[in-house]
């Protein structure tokens, strides 16, 4: 339990540094969920897939780190994966997303995102389907 908790504050700093690091401004941080069933709660996603280590919510600027399983595996990694969903929604997974991983992990830093980047994704679709585009 203890541990669970340092692994939580080690996060909760490092996802502070990594949204300055990659241009996601102090009052957008997204909120921290370190389990599933507590992400879901606020996202109304239920995560049945066995083995999901994080997942992202732009509609409720969330991301979910689950320290719920076992072994977890590298969670700064999958912190860091989740912010990188984010900030750039268009990135889909593929060899650029990884490497835009790498490149946050080494210490790149990116600008503060525009006021068009702003806006979740699936406003931004809902509003082109609204308009007709």
């Amino acid at each position: 339990m203890q541990n669970k908790q340092r692994i939580k504050s080690r996060l909760e700093r490092s996802a502070v540094k990594y949204c300055y690091q990659i241009g996601i401004p102090w009052h957008q941080l997204p909120s921290l969920y370190w389990n599933k069933r507590d992400f879901a709660k606020i996202t109304g996603r239920r995560r049945k897939r066995k083995g999901t280590l994080g997942a992202c919510s732009y509609w409720h600027n969330a991301i979910l780190v689950d320290l719920d399983q076992r072994n977890p595996p590298n969670t700064t990694e999958t912190l860091v994966h989740e912010l990188t969903h984010l900030r750039w929604q268009h990135l889909k997974h593929g060899p650029k997303f990884e490497d835009r991983i790498k490149e946050i992990m080494k210490g790149v830093t990116y600008p503060k995102r525009e006021r068009e980047d702003e806006k979740p994704y699936y406003r931004i679709k809902l509003f082109e389907m609204i308009k007709g585009e």
